[in-house]
């Protein structure tokens, strides 16, 4: 079981397709037992795309743009209100409901599932039986709705974690991401003392500054993964660029008040043909 982990965990970075240094978008692929998936269309907005806050309708003129390049179509769309929760929601079918008020979306074709995040962690869940997905704002405090989300696709279209293929996008990594002593044990009650081994890391590192203080770190991607793994999901790709450090990502820490949301998305109809 550990030598089939280390296969099926893979570190990315530059995870990029498309033109560069002009995108205005990362294109994703999943990994399941080593083949490469573009069985669901996965992609998120950079910096230069513009905010894709969401307002009081799920699409605006940013969103319609960044679907245009895609080659996606917004006839399914569907977005969320994010309340840093750990809610995740089927869209209805029918469409006539675009906005939830959750931090995750499930569905299937020709559903088209987003979420913003500036810093904090997208995932995307593709289910490669039933053909089912799903994409989470995971911020530290959401994290484990991926767990959720999990729970939701299992209920409703019965997936299975071990059938799985998970992606972590860019984030704000645990190089950059210093909090206080407070939320650092917050944060390690609940994902440091899971017991087992945590295959990429510790959630949260302590570390003692030229000036003798401690600081603390947390790691959004170590604490997901483990999550995943001792949930019976063996497939996952993290893609290791920093929101922080990248110009190209939309990030609160680095912009401050003005900053630039970007939009995690998945599924959809690709070229004019349902995926799925």
């Amino acid at each position: 079981m550990e030598e089939s982990f280390y296969t099926s965990v893979m570190a990315c970075i530059e995870a990029r397709k498309g033109p560069i240094p002009a995108a205005t978008y990362m294109r994703f692929s999943f990994l399941f037992n080593g083949r490469e998936l573009d069985d669901v269309p996965c992609a998120l907005s950079l910096h230069r795309a513009g905010s894709m806050a969401v307002t009081d309708t799920a699409l605006n003129a940013e969103r319609n743009a960044l679907l245009l390049q895609l080659d996606l179509t917004p006839q399914a769309f569907f977005a969320c209100r994010q309340t840093h929760s750990r809610v995740v929601q089927c869209p209805d079918p029918d469409g006539r409901r675009q906005l939830y008020d959750a931090d995750g979306l499930a569905g299937r074709a020709p559903a088209l599932l987003s979420v913003t995040v500036a810093d904090c962690l997208p995932v995307f869940l593709y289910d490669t039986v039933h053909h089912v997905y799903a994409v989470c704002h995971s911020g530290w405090k959401g994290t484990g709705i991926a767990i959720n989300a999990l729970s939701v696709m299992n209920k409703q279209y019965g997936t299975r974690p071990r059938d799985v293929a998970a992606l972590l996008g860019p984030c704000l990594q645990r190089c950059c991401f210093r909090v206080d002593k407070e939320r650092a044990m917050i944060y390690q009650n609940e994902f440091g003392c899971l017991g087992g081994e945590y295959p990429v890391g510790k959630p949260v590192y302590e570390l003692c500054n030229e000036q003798g203080e401690q600081e603390y770190y947390l790691d959004m991607q170590a604490a997901n993964i483990k999550l995943l793994v001792d949930s019976g999901v063996m497939n996952i790709v993290y893609h290791t660029n920093c929101t922080y450090m990248s110009d190209n990502l939309g990030s609160f820490r680095r912009e401050g008040t003005h900053f630039t949301k970007m939009m995690a998305l998945i599924g959809g109809i690709y070229g004019g043909r349902p995926n799925g």
